[in-house]
């Protein structure tokens, strides 16, 4: 799923990429750090941090910053994680331990969840804005997610 979304009002606007599925290796190629270089732009910065969700509970996640120059600078942030069967998770880690799991301790589901903002020249703004999007809608998507796999389940069953 890749969406954007604009705060009420002409207020700030950032874009929302989701991939979700049961092949946990096809998840991890697919890292900011790995795509947006491959894409012209340069990595500055990368944080881990824990944010305090709306719904209740803790979002450790990453923000990463980059640039890319040129005649018009640019500057996005990406603030990106994981869910691995309802346990969020700030990179890849969790992933490759699962992955490798036969059995109940393997993963039946991942997702990665990133959501950038590039909207304004000055990182800061840019990840306020990354930052107030996801401590909203962290636990929807996670609830998204989590009656997406179940539906499939169940689809898969009755086949």
């Amino acid at each position: 799923m890749n969406r954007k979304y604009v705060q009420g009002g002409g207020g700030r606007q950032v874009s929302l990429w989701l991939a979700y599925g049961i092949q946990l290796r096809d998840l991890q190629p697919h890292r900011p750090e790995v795509c947006y270089p491959g894409a012209g732009w340069t990595l500055d910065d990368i944080n881990e941090v824990s944010l305090q969700l709306d719904a209740g509970g803790v979002l450790p996640c990453r923000i990463l910053s980059f640039h890319r120059g040129g005649l018009q600078s640019d500057v996005v942030v990406v603030l990106n994680y994981y869910i691995v069967d309802g346990t969020y998770c700030p990179d890849v880690s969790l992933l490759r331990s699962r992955q490798w799991r036969p059995g109940k301790g393997g993963a039946r589901y991942a997702a990665q969840v990133q959501i950038a903002s590039s909207e304004s020249h000055d990182v800061f703004e840019n990840e306020q804005a990354v930052r107030a999007f996801a401590t909203v809608v962290a636990k929807r998507i996670e609830d998204l997610i989590t009656n997406e796999v179940s539906a499939a389940a169940r689809q898969a069953k009755g086949s």
